[in-house]
């Protein structure tokens, strides 16, 4: 922006933000503080940006729409519209005010390994939860990430539906990909801003391109950020590692072991198949042979202990027998009668309403209730367990995080240190809250537990037919040799 629009502060912007101190910006925005005045004063930006060249309708609704998104790291919208000033159309938006953003520091220098890592791993989160949601980011670089306090944010104003025209053609001069051109919006065109914005903080400089449209000199940096910029680099946006890989890269740890992956991905297969059974499979006509069965096994048993002399006893042990079948089949019908009055009338209409379900006909569900046995009576309680079942599906571990400990913290365990967290999962996926699930001896274990929890990614449960809301334990346990991880779905 010009000298002159840098001296706005003071001027008014749709009769109700006045600018403050300029904070920013670029040839195609400026920033500056301002304040929402509520009950009280809250202190924010506003981001000024030409309409020229904008489709002002349609980036106003997708403002309106990111406005309803929440993100940790994602720079909560709170205002947007149109304004005028010195003659010229504007656009503005106003979000929350960060302290600084990465453009801000690394003129003076760069980022070590350790705040690098640091920086990449909130903006990992933030993209995968973007693109999760088919949406893309379409401008990373060091002026869009930003700190609040101890926090990383990304701002919000240049997200793009994926596959839609991207909002602001401009590019961001060595952070936009070879491809870019303002088209429409790809996920690739993340991957490859985020390498570039890598080798800028290791460096202070965006990377160097060939003839060939390929990024050189990266060997020079440290590992794992030189294979990661190798990937995000290419030229060709199919070759690009995905997310995904640049996570694996840089936390191996992350990557779940065999015995996890088969503790994750396998463990819930047989409930699934279980879950999709069609009852009528497993016919209800076959309950009555085990009950008829065990009605007989008291018989059998009273038989061995009749002498074998071949004597007369021999002809008096079945007419006895006999007898006494006859007389448990007489008393049958009174017990049934008497347990069916003593049924509780919610778990009769439980049963009525269950069973056609199952059989598709109501005659066979009546046959079934009105055997007179004490097996029946009880199995159909478990059908409405079935029904639910068939409505719900398990959720699953997409990605799961293991704590980041240090060698100097790991050597002093004495045995094992347990800790629980209680993840809070969200329709999409990604952990809303993370908590201890009990008290835990050590602190620093449980807060490194709970970091790592909070970047576990799930496959929402369904419940007729919509993804719903979870709940998880996830079981940490160190040891001076490791980290495991057992997780546990708690609901639904």
């Amino acid at each position: 922006m010009s000298e002159q629009q840098q001296k706005w502060s003071g001027q008014s912007v749709a009769g109700r933000y006045s600018l403050g101190k300029y904070l920013g910006g670029t040839d195609h925005s400026a920033v500056f503080a301002t304040e929402i005045v509520h009950a009280r004063s809250q202190q924010v930006a506003i981001k000024l940006i030409p309409s020229a060249g904008v489709d002002v309708d349609r980036q106003l609704a997708r403002w309106k729409s990111l406005s309803s998104i929440s993100h940790t790291n994602l720079l909560k919208i709170l205002d947007y519209g149109k304004c005028e000033l010195d003659g010229d159309a504007y656009l503005f938006i106003v979000m929350e005010h960060a302290d600084e953003d990465l453009a801000d520091i690394l003129p003076q220098r760069a980022l070590n390994e350790e705040e690098t890592r640091g920086m990449i791993e909130p903006v990992l989160e933030t993209l995968a939860f973007l693109h999760q949601q088919k949406l893309v980011h379409t401008r990373i670089h060091p002026g869009n990430i930003l700190a609040m306090g101890d926090q990383i944010k990304l701002s919000s104003d240049s997200i793009s539906p994926e596959g839609e025209p991207v909002g602001f053609a401009t590019s961001a001069a060595g952070f936009s990909p070879p491809e870019w051109g303002g088209g429409t919006a790809a996920s690739g065109e993340d991957v490859w801003s985020l390498g570039a914005t890598i080798v800028a903080a290791l460096t202070q400089k965006a990377p160097t391109l060939g003839e060939d449209g390929e990024a050189v000199g990266l060997e020079s940096l440290p590992e794992p950020f030189a294979t990661i910029a190798l990937g995000s680099l290419k030229k060709e946006p199919s070759q690009r590692i995905s997310m995904a890989g640049i996570r694996a890269k840089l936390n191996p740890a992350s990557a779940p072991s065999p015995v996890a992956v088969a503790a994750v991905i396998e463990a819930p297969k047989p409930a699934k198949e279980i879950a999709k059974i069609d009852p009528v499979a497993v016919p209800l006509s076959k309950v009555p042979l085990p009950v008829v069965s065990e009605r007989r096994a008291p018989v059998a048993s009273a038989r061995p202990t009749v002498a074998p002399d071949g004597g007369k006893k021999s002809y008096w042990v079945p007419l006895v027998g006999f007898a006494v079948v006859a007389i448990v089949l007489l008393s049958l019908p009174k017990l049934f009668r008497h347990e069916t009055e003593a049924t509780p009338k919610q778990d009769s209409s439980k049963i009525s309403l269950a069973m056609p379900k199952k059989n598709g006909s109501g005659q066979p569900a009546l046959k079934e209730t009105s055997q007179p046995t004490n097996k029946v009576t009880s199995a159909p309680v478990k059908v409405p367990t079935k029904v639910s079942a068939e409505n719900t599906t398990r959720g699953e571990v997409l990605d799961q995080v293991l704590p980041d400990v240090s060698e100097k913290a790991r050597a002093t365990i004495q045995g094992k240190v347990r800790v629980s967290v209680r993840v809070q999962v969200n329709p999409s996926g990604t952990v809303d809250a993370a908590d201890l699930d009990m008290p835990a001896g050590s602190k620093y274990f449980s807060d490194q537990a709970i970091k790592a929890a909070k970047r576990w990614q799930f496959s929402a449960p369904e419940a007729d037919g919509h993804s719903v809301a979870s709940e998880w334990l996830l079981h940490f346990e160190f040891t001076p040799s490791g980290t495991t991880v057992r997780p546990t779905q708690v609901s639904p």
